[in-house]
C-alpha cells in the first residue's frame, strides 16, 4: 500500500526581498469531536481541478483492496501562524481575512495561535479507508477562496487560492501554489472520522516552511521550521456509517507485555525566544512494538480499562551539554498529557481505537501539538506510571487542570500563563559554545512499559543563532536509550570509564556514567553523572568508595541551576567514600533530574560499585561503576 501526504498551494504568489530584487515563487477533552459541519460549496471550476466530476484525477493505484476510495466535500481549512516566532524571523502574518464561518475545532485539536478559516474553491482529494479508518491520502487536490499573506521585508507574499495536495507519505499535506509551488508541508497529522455523520477532520497539522520558500527570503535557516499549524474539516462522500468497524474484541483484550518505543525526532526547534531565554520543543512519533494494547485515553475523559482512569502516556524532554569531560543538564520539560493516537501503519487485526495504541500501531505528536500548557512534572509517578488528579491517590484530589471541586472536570486550560511556564527554556548564553557538544531527548513514560529504555531517544545537536532566532541542527541520526549513552557507550566503555545502571522494582531506573583522565604526578580527574530516569521515591544521596590514604581536592557539583544554596553537600570518610547530601528537606534529586561532581585525585580508576540511597526510606542501591583506586565494599 502506498502512503500519500498533502502540500499547500499558493497561486500567483511573487515574493520581493528588501534589496529590491523581486522573485516568482511559482516555483477541551471528550469524545464528541465535532458540532457543525462545513457549509457546501461549489466544487465547479476551482483552478487546478477537472471540475464537479473530478474527471482525470489520478488516485493511488496501489492501495489495499480492502481499502475503499472516497471523496473529500465542501471543505473548509483553517491555518493558523505563531506570530511572535515568525516575528523573530522577520516575517509578518497581515491581511489575515476568513473566507468562511470559524467551525467548532474538533475537541482534541490544540488552538495556541489566532485562526482564520477560508472555504474550498473546488475539491476533487481522495481519501482511502478501511472499515472506517482513515488510511491514507489517495490523490486529487481541494482549491480555497482567499488566504493570508506573509510579509518579509516589507514585501508581501500572499497565499490567496491556496491549495492542498498529497505528498505520497505519512498523511503529510503540503501549501502549493498554483504554478507547482510548494511553500509548506504539512506534517505529523491527527485524524478522525465521525462514524455516524461521515465528517472527517484532519487536525494538529505542523505547518513547516520548505527549503523552496526559505530560499526565496534567504533564510535558509527557516527550511523545516515549523511557523503554524492546520486543520481540515470535509464531508466524506458516500459515507456509510454500516462500513466503521465497531468495538472488535482486539480492543477488549489487555494480555500480553506493554512495550512503547520512540521511534522518531525530526524537530528539534525554538518556538518562543525572549528575555534572554529561548523555549524549546521537539516532535516525537512512537510504535507500539510490544504484545499488549496501551490506553491512550485524553485527561478527564471518563473511566476505562485496564485501569479504571483516564490513563495515557506523558512526554518529557530535555537539553544537554558535553565540555571538557563535564555533562551537564541545561533544562527539562514539565509534562505533555498524551490524548490521541492515530493508531498508523498498524499489525492486521490490530485494535484502531483512537485512544487505544494497537499492537504495532504508530503515532504522531508534532512541534505545534507539543507548544501546547504542559502539566508539572511532580504530578506524575512516572515509574509507577500514574499521574497524581481526581481519585489517584485518593477521591477529590486537584491537580494543575483540575484545581477546583468538583473534581475529575477539568476547569483550567493553562492558558494564559507567560511563556516559559513548564517549558524547556534555556539561557541563550548556554547555547553560543561551539567547544561544546549539545544533545536533544525526548522520553515518553508508559505505564506497565516494560523497557522503559527504548522509550527514551536523543539526537545530537547544533544550536546556531542567525541574528533574530535559534536553529538546532541535526549532528547524528535518531538513537534510542539514555542521553548519557551518548557520551559513554554502554557497550563499549572506553578505558577509564563506566555506564551503569540501576532497576529497582519498587522505585524505578537510575543511571550513572563516569568518566576519568589522567593528569600530571599520578593524579586522575574524575566526573560522574548522575541521571534519575524515573525513580519514583527519589535520591537524596551518592557515594564513589574511596582508597585509604587518598585525598579528593578541586570538588566540584554540576546542576541545572547556578544556585550554590541548592548544591549537595559533601563529606569524605577517609580510606572509605566520598559521598553527596541533598540538602535538609529539599532538592532531592527529581526524576528527569541529573548532577554532574568532578574531582581530582591521586589514585587511578578501578572497578567497583558507586551507590544512591532512596529519599522514603533511606535504602541504599548500588550500581556498578569505577571506584578511586579501590573497588570498595559498597553492595557486598
Amino acid at each position: 500500500m502506498r502512503k500519500r501526504t498533502i502540500g499547500l498551494i499558493i497561486p500567483g504568489l511573487s515574493l520581493c526581498l528588501a534589496a529590491g530584487a523581486c522573485h516568482d515563487t511559482s516555483k477541551g477533552d471528550s469524545d464528541s469531536p465535532r458540532a457543525e459541519t462545513p457549509a457546501a460549496v461549489d466544487n465547479a471550476g476551482a483552478p487546478g481541478l477537472a471540475g464537479s466530476d473530478c474527471a482525470g484525477v489520478e488516485l493511488a493505484g496501489d492501495r489495499d483492496p480492502a481499502e475503499k476510495q472516497h471523496r473529500l466535500l465542501d471543505a473548509v481549512t483553517t491555518l493558523s501562524f505563531n506570530r511572535d516566532l515568525l516575528s523573530d524571523f522577520g516575517v509578518d502574518v497581515v491581511n489575515f481575512e476568513a473566507t468562511s464561518a470559524s467551525l467548532e475545532p474538533h475537541s482534541l485539536a490544540v488552538r495556541p495561535h489566532q485562526e482564520a478559516a477560508f472555504a474550498a474553491a473546488g475539491s476533487c482529494l481522495h481519501v482511502s479507508l478501511d472499515e472506517g479508518h482513515f488510511v491514507e491520502f489517495a490523490g486529487g487536490s481541494v482549491a480555497h477562496r482567499g488566504g493570508p499573506t506573509l510579509s518579509h521585508g516589507g514585501e508581501a507574499v500572499s497565499l490567496a487560492g491556496f491549495e492542498i495536495q498529497p505528498l505520497g507519505e505519512d498523511r503529510r499535506i503540503a501549501l502549493v501554489a498554483q504554478d507547482g509551488a510548494t511553500l509548506f508541508h504539512g506534517t505529523m497529522p491527527h485524524h478522525d472520522i465521525d462514524p455516524e455523520s461521515g465528517l472527517f477532520d484532519l487536525f494538529n497539522v505542523d505547518l513547516q516552511v520548505t527549503e523552496a520558500l526559505a530560499t526565496r527570503w534567504k533564510r535558509p535557516e527557516l527550511a523545516g521550521l515549523v511557523v503554524g499549524m492546520l486543520s481540515m474539516r470535509a464531508q466524506i462522500d458516500g459515507w456509510d456509517p454500516s462500513s466503521v468497524e465497531i468495538a472488535p474484541p482486539p480492543c477488549g483484550n489487555w494480555d500480553g507485555d506493554v512495550d512503547v518505543a520512540m521511534i522518531g525526532m525530526s524537530s528539534v526547534q525554538q518556538t518562543y525566544r525572549g528575555s534572554g531565554r529561548v523555549v524549546i520543543t521537539p516532535s516525537a512519533r512512537l510504535k507500539n512494538v510490544g504484545t499488549a494494547n496501551v490506553p491512550w485515553y485524553s485527561k478527564f475523559s471518563g473511566t476505562f480499562e485496564p485501569y479504571d482512569n483516564d490513563q495515557h502516556p506523558f512526554l518529557v524532554w530535555g537539553l544537554y551539554r558535553e565540555k571538557n569531560g563535564i555533562f551537564e543538564q541545561l533544562g527539562y520539560s514539565h509534562i505533555k498529557h498524551a490524548f490521541l493516537t492515530i493508531n498508523a501503519n498498524c499489525d492486521a487485526s490490530a485494535c484502531r481505537n483512537s485512544h487505544i495504541l494497537g499492537l504495532g500501531c504508530e503515532d504522531v505528536y508534532g512541534v505545534g501539538t507539543n507548544l501546547t500548557p504542559l502539566g508539572p512534572r511532580d504530578e506524575i509517578k512516572p515509574h509507577a506510571g500514574v499521574w497524581a488528579h481526581c481519585n489517584e491517590p485518593a477521591p477529590g484530589t486537584p491537580s494543575f487542570f483540575d484545581q477546583q471541586a468538583p473534581f475529575c472536570v477539568q476547569d483550567n486550560s493553562g492558558g494564559g500563563l507567560p511563556p516559559f511556564t513548564h517549558r524547556l527554556s534555556v539561557d541563550e548564553a548556554e547555547l553560543g559554545d561551539s567547544d561544546a557538544n549539545y544533545y536533544f531527548t525526548s522520553w515518553y513514560v508508559v505505564r506497565a512499559d516494560v523497557e522503559p529504555y527504548n522509550n527514551m531517544a536523543w539526537r545530537k545537536i547544533v544550536p546556531s543563532f542567525s541574528g533574530s532566532g535559534w536553529s538546532f541542527n541535526f549532528d547524528s541520526s535518531f538513537q534510542n536509550g539514555s542521553v548519557l549513552d551518548a557520551w559513554i557507550d554502554p557497550a563499549a566503555p572506553p578505558a577509564g570509564s563506566a555506564n551503569g545502571r540501576v532497576a529497582v522494582a519498587d522505585a524505578g531506573n537510575a543511571q550513572v556514567v563516569v568518566q576519568t583522565k589522567p593528569l600530571s604526578r599520578g593524579f586522575y580527574k574524575y566526573a560522574y553523572t548522575l541521571h534519575n530516569h524515573d525513580f519514583d521515591p527519589e535520591i537524596d544521596s551518592f557515594t564513589v568508595p574511596l582508597a585509604p590514604g587518598v585525598e579528593p581536592r578541586n570538588l566540584r557539583f554540576y546542576d541545572q541551576d547556578d544556585r550554590t544554596s541548592t548544591d549537595w553537600t559533601v563529606e569524605v570518610v577517609p580510606g572509605e567514600s566520598i559521598t553527596w547530601r541533598a540538602p535538609a528537606t529539599f532538592n532531592q534529586l527529581k526524576w528527569t533530574e541529573m548532577f554532574t561532581v568532578s574531582f581530582a585525585a591521586e589514585a587511578a580508576p578501578v572497578a567497583g560499585n558507586v551507590a544512591i540511597t532512596r529519599a522514603d526510606t533511606g535504602a541504599q542501591s548500588v550500581i556498578s561503576s569505577l571506584g578511586v583506586g579501590t573497588a570498595g565494599a559498597l553492595g557486598q
